[in-house]
C-alpha cells in the first residue's frame, strides 16, 4: 500500500510493505527511504491527509534540508538530521504524555 500527499508532483510518501515495515520515502531531487516505526507512519499519514498547503510546504522544505546531496538511497535508520525534524513536528508519545 502506498500513501501519497493528494497534490500532483508532490514528493513525500509512505510505503507499508506487507512484511509490516513502512518506508518514509522523500524525493527532493533523488529518492531517499527512511524505515520508521508504524506509530510514526500512522501519525504522518495523518497529517498528511489533513495538512494545509503551508503546513504541508514547511514541513516539506525542513525534512528536504535534511537529505544528504548524491545519489538516492536507503538512509541508515536513525538518520539523526531527519530524526531532529521528525521529532520536532511528530513528537515522541512519552513527550506528549509529560
Amino acid at each position: 500500500m502506498r500513501t501519497k500527499w493528494p497534490l500532483p508532483g508532490t514528493t513525500i510518501w509512505l510505503w507499508w510493505s506487507p512484511d509490516g515495515t513502512v518506508d518514509l520515502h522523500v524525493q527532493p531531487s533523488r529518492e531517499w527511504a527512511l524505515r520508521i516505526d508504524v506509530p510514526l507512519a500512522r501519525r504522518i499519514e495523518a497529517f498528511l491527509a489533513s495538512a494545509d498547503r503551508e503546513q504541508f510546504y514547511r514541513f516539506r522544505s525542513e525534512l528536504f534540508r535534511t537529505v544528504p546531496d548524491g545519489p538516492g538511497m536507503a538512509l541508515p535508520a536513525p538518520w539523526p538530521r531527519m530524526q531532529r525534524v521528525l521529532d520536532k513536528w511528530f513528537p515522541p508519545e512519552e513527550a506528549q504524555s509529560a
